[in-house]
């Protein structure tokens, strides 16, 4: 599966869930297309869905960041199972602030580390066991803690926890967002009677990023779009704004 499909899947996934939550009478059919990402038929009324996400964007993207972690926690274990008889459930705290871009380097420094530190006498253990970490190394900016036990498995387990900010959902975020999609709505009406916008606050894997407050519902944000939803996955929760 390429990624443009992935995310196509995923987009569809969210729309889905909103819609079933939004509880919509009507609702006939979910058809994918390009431009809208989405059609849907409420009535006989061929409704066009524009789907996307919004993070948090300031000093750092909170989405890059927790894709690499994930992939650098991956790839570390990998590396470190084809060199080692001990096989382990590590625990890797990350300051999801900090920047990870530089990912092979990390990796690489993280797998060498576990490969020369793990050292389970008892291979019974049930206890998680700390790995200090050198304050010199190349992911010491990144993890701030290490922790492991041995397991009976054919393959390493990892879970991951990060500290990410959680900010509640501003005026000005929703307004960029849709300034942003509201270029190609002429292109958009050229097969639908209507055209709705999506805006997803994406279920982080490692924590929350926006959130929905109280306010939202009484944002006033003038727009082009039909309606306008926001849809916070986390919460379950979606808001119609006016």
């Amino acid at each position: 599966m390429n990624n443009q499909t992935q995310k196509k899947n995923e987009e569809k996934r969210q729309l889905v869930n909103a819609l079933r939550l939004l509880n919509i009478s009507g609702l006939s059919t979910i058809k994918e297309s390009e431009s809208p990402d989405f059609i849907i038929n409420i009535a006989n009324k061929a409704i066009g869905i524009e789907v996307t996400e919004l993070y948090i964007k300031d000093d750092f993207d909170s989405a890059k960041t927790q894709a690499h972690i994930s992939r650098i926690s991956q790839d570390a274990i990998e590396i470190f199972d084809k060199k080692s008889n001990t096989k382990c459930i590590f625990h890797f705290g990350f300051n999801g602030h900090n920047d990870a871009s530089n990912r092979k380097e990390i990796t690489t420094s993280l797998s060498k580390h576990l490969l020369q530190n793990i050292h389970f006498r008892n291979k019974k253990c049930t206890n998680l066991i700390n790995l200090k970490i050198p304050k010199n190394s190349q992911f010491s900016t990144l993890i701030n803690s290490i922790h492991a036990r041995p397991i009976e498995s054919n393959n390493s387990e990892f879970f991951i926890t990060s500290k990410f900010e959680t900010k509640n959902l501003t005026k000005t975020a929703i307004s960029n967002c849709i300034a942003a999609k509201e270029k190609l709505l002429p292109k958009y009406k050229k097969s639908c009677q209507e055209i709705w916008l999506l805006i997803v606050l994406p279920l982080m894997q490692l924590s929350n990023d926006y959130q929905l407050h109280e306010g939202i519902p009484n944002i006033k944000i003038t727009s082009d779009f039909d309606k306008l939803f926001v849809y916070d996955e986390y919460r379950e929760k979606v808001t119609i704004i006016t």
